[in-house]
């Protein structure tokens, strides 16, 4: 005997599908199944927020895309891509860009984007896909509203294409994928090495040397300075000094000073043990050494994890050592992480090749070397954009070693 199911349920007309177990009827987000009671059973379905269809983002910015994510696995994953929808004529099938922004984030409902200059100007759509595993299968997906994205002028805080702040000073650097400033920072692919030096008065230097490019030092001095000085005549131990010798660095074997306008104004300045405190980690199978005005700790959540750091115990540090078993590569652990990253040298570590990266996550910021080795990924990192912290970082890394 049919049902009259407007009636009997309180609902519109609805499309009917006869079944063998009893009548299934869809109705715009659920699937309604009447038996001996008309159950639901929910639809799962993103929904994203922004951008919104009215919205220009210029390249070299950054932006919230943001979705709203219903009747989702709470295990699944989020992937973004974008398109370009051309201007008629529509051109050949193909664009000039990666389509894949983030792929492996979180379902958190938002993840920022620095625009790079990869992008043309012009109208463009996003795609959000959320999944259980890769390959991918049976997504569920949504895109966002028409949005454009332009080249703007650059003015007052506005980020260049690479996301530096030109304004501030900042440009590019291509040998190390980040922004600098060429005063303070000498733009080289070679690998740093730091040294601190303590000196009278309580006054301290950081001096980062480039071994294999030595034309500049980079110092970070205890009154706030940043200076990056070029490479001078000398007769002995190593000099720099700027053009008009206003400013100079001495350095020779464990010992430096600094003169200014012919005064000298950091002296009797020894360098720290470059051994600094020796720390070895058994269960994870490395050790390094750290700074005087740091401490280590084995992770009481974790035993083959470290912590460091100027306060750091067992439960928390400003960096620290983390290893994950079962890695084949370095692009595919990275690839997986919920984080951008605008920085990637590739350096050398206890003889293992490795990736030195700068990361930016919706939290926090810093910089992480990630090694590859017997199978498992051993990611060194520090949670910090300062650069003294980043120099005492370097020094640490550069003592890293894997131990049996």
């Amino acid at each position: 005997m049919p049902y009259d199911i407007k009636s009997r349920a309180g609902l519109a007309p609805l499309a009917v599908i006869l079944i063998v177990a009893g009548v299934a009827v869809v109705v715009g987000g659920g699937l309604y199944t009447w038996g001996r009671y008309l159950r639901v059973q929910p639809v799962p379905s993103i929904e994203i927020t922004s951008p919104a269809g009215t919205d220009t983002w210029t390249v070299g910015s950054t932006h919230t895309i943001a979705w709203t994510a219903k009747n989702v696995p709470p295990g699944n994953k989020i992937s973004i891509a974008i398109r370009r929808i051309p201007p008629p004529p529509l051109p050949a099938e193909g664009q000039e860009f990666d389509p894949l922004i983030f792929t492996n984030l979180e379902n958190t409902g938002s993840a920022d984007w620095t625009i790079s200059d990869m992008y043309p100007t012009g109208t463009y759509i996003l795609e959000v896909n959320s999944y259980a595993s890769v390959p991918v299968t049976n997504p569920i997906t949504a895109e966002s509203a028409p949005f454009a994205i332009t080249r703007g002028q650059i003015i007052g805080g506005q980020k260049d294409a690479h996301g530096c702040l030109p304004a501030a000073g900042y440009s590019w650097c291509g040998a190390k994928q980040a922004c600098v400033r060429p005063w303070e920072e000498y733009c080289t692919a070679a690998t740093p090495k730091t040294a601190m030096f303590t000196c009278a008065d309580s006054k301290t230097i950081s001096a980062t040397f480039y071994p294999t490019d030595d034309k500049y030092v980079d110092l970070v001095l205890s009154d706030g300075r940043k200076l990056s000085v070029p490479r001078a005549i000398s007769a002995s131990g190593a000099r720099y000094a700027t053009a008009d010798e206003s400013f100079v660095f001495w350095n020779k074997g464990d010992t430096a000073f600094i003169t200014e306008n012919g005064t000298t104004t950091f002296s009797n300045c020894a360098a720290a043990a470059q051994s600094g405190t020796q720390f070895t980690n058994p269960s994870g199978g490395y050790g390094f050494d750290y700074p005087p005005v740091w401490k280590a700790a084995i992770n009481r959540y974790n035993n083959s994890n470290s912590l460091f750091g100027p306060d750091a115990n067992s439960a928390s540090g400003l960096g620290g050592v983390e290893v994950f078993p079962g890695q084949t590569s370095i692009d595919k652990f990275l690839g997986g992480v919920a984080a951008q990253y605008d920085s990637k040298i590739n350096i050398a570590v206890d003889g293992v090749t490795a990736v030195r990266v700068h990361y930016k996550s919706s939290a926090i910021s810093g910089t992480e070397v990630v090694l590859l080795k017997d199978g498992k990924i051993f990611n060194i990192y520090i949670n910090s954009e300062k650069s003294e912290d980043i120099s005492l970082f370097d020094q640490l890394v550069s003592t890293f070693k894997f131990v049996r």
